[in-house]
């Protein structure tokens, strides 16, 4: 499997990020790609979405605490022929960010 991502972290503002990237996966006989958007607001509270390209689109949201943990939330809505069987997915994260 090959993967390639392509990330961009930019400024708007004083108190925003925004930060789109590209992920392409491939193992050479099918190829996948995802398209990202991610917006964080005082580096604390953060949203965004995704396509993947005829599969689904997601949407997401979270909280950094004290730059040490992550609350995160995402809904994963399927947009391919399995829409037939699964009307999408829910995710939550929790996670520690080790310096």
């Amino acid at each position: 499997h090959y993967y390639f991502v392509c990330s961009y972290n930019t400024n708007v503002g004083k108190n925003f990020n925004i930060n789109p990237t590209i992920l392409v996966k491939s193992d050479l006989v099918s190829t996948q790609f995802d398209i990202n958007l991610l917006m964080t607001y005082k580096k604390r509270i953060w949203a965004g979405f995704t396509y993947r390209k005829d599969d689904a689109i997601a949407f997401m949201g979270g909280v950094d605490i004290k730059g040490k943990y992550r609350i995160g939330y995402s809904y994963d809505y399927t947009t391919s022929a399995l829409a037939n069987y699964s009307k999408g997915s829910h995710e939550i994260v929790m996670a520690l960010m080790l310096k």
